[in-house]
């Protein structure tokens, strides 16, 4: 169980930076989106 436990936590750790970049990159596109709908 434990073992279970740190191999979700070893894979959390190792998408977490690709999470955070994918939404980042989401926030710059929805934002230059909202930027061309504003004219």
């Amino acid at each position: 169980m434990q073992k279970f436990l740190l191999t979700i936590l070893a894979g959390a750790l190792l998408t977490a930076p690709v999470a955070a970049e994918t939404t980042q990159r989401d926030l710059e596109v929805i934002g230059r989106a909202l930027g061309f709908v504003d004219g």
